[in-house]
């Protein structure tokens, strides 16, 4: 009996200690299928554009919307972005990158790996 209590304080412990993330539904995340940023001298402008799987009789449909902002930075045009809705944006999902700024500082900015 007490090998049990043991055993249960030990992994209730244990699970204690383990950070456990917070649940998404996936109808609050955007998923972000491609990004296109420009870099001019005054300002940067970015478009977002989210992938939206719709469920249909013969399959899934997708559709696209689009999420556009100016910032003076990379970080600054994507905290503007963010902005716009409540939900979260999903960047591991990026397909395409379209830019003719620092692709390094975008991949750092975004948390991305290249496509």
């Amino acid at each position: 009996m007490k090998k049990i209590i043991i055993q249960v304080v030990i992994i209730s412990l244990f699970l204690t200690l383990i950070p456990i993330p917070k649940y998404k539904e996936l109808n609050h995340l955007v998923l972000v299928n491609k990004i296109n940023i420009t870099c001019t001298n005054n300002y940067i402008t970015g478009t977002i554009f989210e992938i939206i799987p719709i469920k249909e009789d013969n399959g899934v449909e997708y559709k696209e919307k689009k999420y556009y902002a100016k910032g003076k930075s990379i970080e600054e045009l994507k905290i503007n972005i963010e902005n716009q809705t409540r939900n979260k944006f999903y960047y591991k999902s990026i397909k395409k990158i379209k830019t003719n700024c620092n692709r390094k500082e975008i991949e750092k900015t975004f948390h991305i790996k290249s496509p």
